[in-house]
């Protein structure tokens, strides 16, 4: 991900948390969003956008939550506002700007990318937050 003061973006997949717990083999949480990939849809962003297929959703992974509330962008990007979980392969190829840069996820990512929610025309700062479920860790 670049800095996260800039207008730029960043990626998220292949989430692992792992401690020493032997009844739970090592592995205390594991996400990869590939449970989403039926629920992909079509791009909705502006005609600076020009992604086809379907290649994101809104909706989290069971035990996520998302909050893109505080802001929107005012040509109707809801692709582009806030988190989203995105096709990566759709993602890199169709905005370029170094986002092939991304390697180590694949598949269904979570991604925000404020450089497109700025393309999009926002004038508001992008304020989003994506919580994980809760993580036993006893």
């Amino acid at each position: 991900a670049r800095n996260a003061t800039d207008d730029w973006y960043w990626a998220i997949d292949n989430v692992l948390l792992t401690g020493e717990f032997a009844d739970l083999g090592g592995i205390l949480f594991r996400e990869d969003f590939e449970s989403l990939a039926g629920s992909l849809a079509p791009v909705v962003a502006n005609s600076s956008h020009d992604i086809t297929g379907n290649a994101v959703t809104g909706t989290p992974s069971t035990g996520w939550t998302l909050d893109n509330s505080n802001y929107g962008s005012p040509s109707g990007c809801v692709s582009f506002d806030g988190w989203n979980f995105w096709d990566l392969l759709t993602w890199q190829s169709s905005l370029m700007d170094d986002r092939e840069m991304f390697h180590r996820g694949r598949g269904v990512v979570a991604l925000v990318d404020s450089d497109q929610y700025d393309n999009c025309g926002s004038t508001e700062l992008m304020h989003t937050i994506l919580t994980s479920p809760a993580i036993d860790m006893r």
